[in-house]
């Protein structure tokens, strides 16, 4: 050992201790948060998919604090800067909740997860929890980001009116409303591809970051998301007007409003596997299959 040069300290028992009262107060002070983002995976429709991100930020975390034995052997280095983390994040939370601002309640909540892992295993154990905290941070909801309904419901009015009048069919549209055959179709909110853009946008970050491959292509993976919701929604409201111009509008609708609906978004989640194996990335270390 060097002269002068203290030795790492591994943290034992205490910082344990230490990280189970943290991680129960934090429950208790954040418990307002917690209740608000529980009610909004209820009832906001672009955010039903947050049950799940918890559940796979805890295996992501799992996974990443494996080293190939059992989970925390050996033992890691933990850190004292963690609790001054932790202090930081009830401080955001102390100092949002005053003003109801639950989203920025829930940040710091996840600053302080991150001065927990801080405290028992220094930076190696945030290195390790910073991806799942990026999956936990996808589940909180942003009220703001219904404001991109109505004009990504125009932009593909246009572009799907675009297309099927390239191949020959008389169609009408008026922003987001569509005159095609026997009626009229109008673009809301549900069918705007918002709702799959924000799903297929957190299957594309979580899946970006669980296989393996270079990080530029890893995060070109993860930015495929965007073009893919938007090419498949635009794919759906165009089959649409082209059934609801040789058939009807209700027939139209009975096909791709209902029946089709989850086959587009299905068809994105083979399109980004395709992708990254295009990419070079080894699509096998998603489901642990490189575990071993």
């Amino acid at each position: 050992m060097t002269p002068g040069v203290r030795a790492p300290r591994s943290k034992g028992p205490a910082a344990w201790l230490t990280a189970g009262i943290a991680a129960l107060l934090a429950a208790a002070v954040f418990a307002p948060t917690l209740a608000w983002m529980l009610e909004s995976w209820r009832v906001h429709p672009y955010y039903s998919h947050g049950f799940l991100l918890p559940p796979v930020a805890g295996w992501l975390a799992w996974r990443a604090w494996k080293p190939g034995g059992p989970p925390l052997h050996p033992p890691l280095t933990g850190s004292d800067a963690g609790l001054a983390v932790i202090a930081l994040g009830i401080g955001v939370h102390v100092a949002a909740v005053r003003y109801a601002a639950y989203p920025v309640s829930a940040v710091g909540l996840l600053i302080v997860l991150l001065g927990v892992a801080l405290l028992l295993g220094g930076q190696r154990g945030a290195r390790a929890a910073a991806f799942p905290l990026v999956v936990l941070a996808l589940s909180i909801p942003v009220p703001m980001v219904e404001r991109l309904a109505p004009p990504l419901a125009a932009g593909v009015a246009h572009a799907a009116a675009g297309a099927v009048a390239a191949a020959g069919v008389a169609v009408d549209q008026a922003g987001a409303q569509l005159t095609v055959g026997d009626g009229a179709f109008i673009v809301g909110a549900p069918c705007s591809g918002l709702r799959s853009l924000v799903a297929l946008g957190t299957v594309a970050i979580v899946f970006a970051g669980v296989v393996s491959g270079p990080p530029q292509r890893r995060m070109l993976l993860a930015a495929l998301a965007l073009p893919l919701a938007l090419t498949a929604n635009w794919a759906r409201l165009a089959g649409l007007l082209l059934v609801a111009d040789s058939y009807g509008t209700d027939r139209g609708l009975q096909l791709f409003h209902s029946l089709s609906g989850p086959v587009p978004y299905f068809l994105a989640l083979a399109a980004l596997v395709a992708a990254a194996r295009a990419l070079g990335c080894d699509v096998l270390r998603a489901i642990g299959a490189d575990d071993d």
